[in-house]
């Protein structure tokens, strides 16, 4: 096959006019497709889109005049994201994913899955149980237990249970040093 003439290929010139009048409707598409092609090509999507344009602009990809522009810059992301695949699985360590070159996919979600809500869930209801428990014959420490699980003020807790502000804070101290001894690490001991 021949190589192609200057007169089939679009010029640099082109490129940029072509460029310059692309709409937002047009910019938003091709973001979307090289959000697609970076996936595991360890580039940014903008990167991608860039290096495309900045390709077609430095003459080192040619747009043939019978090909779309717009097609013409899909192929080239999809290309280059090809081309660093390639390289990246050429030069990755044995045991290394793919995936970790790329910050979007490597992100991982850190929300709790449901089996872990139910397991916390228990966990804190066996908690509360052994808390309950641990303050059955202590009224002002109970009082105080209880209302900081339901997000009470001092001033609230001391209406609850009657204690003067000296009073709470002895028993606050006390309620503090006997959760922390029974649940060192956040373990019940």
């Amino acid at each position: 096959m021949s190589p192609r003439s200057i007169d089939e290929s679009i010029t640099v010139d082109e490129v940029r006019e072509i460029l310059e009048a692309l709409t937002h409707a047009d910019k938003y598409r091709l973001s979307c497709q090289s959000a697609i092609f970076a996936q595991s090509s360890g580039m940014a999507s903008e990167d991608l889109l860039h290096e495309a344009m900045r390709r077609a602009l430095d003459g080192s990809r040619v747009c043939p005049r019978s090909t779309n522009f717009m097609v013409f810059l899909r192929n080239s992301m999809r290309s280059i994201a090809f081309e660093e695949r390639k390289q990246w699985k050429r030069d990755t360590p044995l045991g290394m994913d793919l995936n970790e070159r790329n910050p979007i996919i490597r992100e991982r979600d850190t929300r709790p899955t449901p089996e872990e809500i139910i397991a916390n869930e228990q966990d804190e209801k066996e908690k509360i149980c052994t808390i309950e428990e641990m303050f059955a014959d202590d009224p002002k420490g109970l009082a105080i237990v209880m209302g900081d699980m339901d997000g009470c003020t001092p001033a609230e807790i001391c209406e609850i249970e009657p204690m003067s502000e000296k009073g709470y804070a002895t028993a606050r101290r006390r309620v503090r040093r006997a959760i922390g001894k029974k649940f060192q690490e956040g373990r019940i001991k």
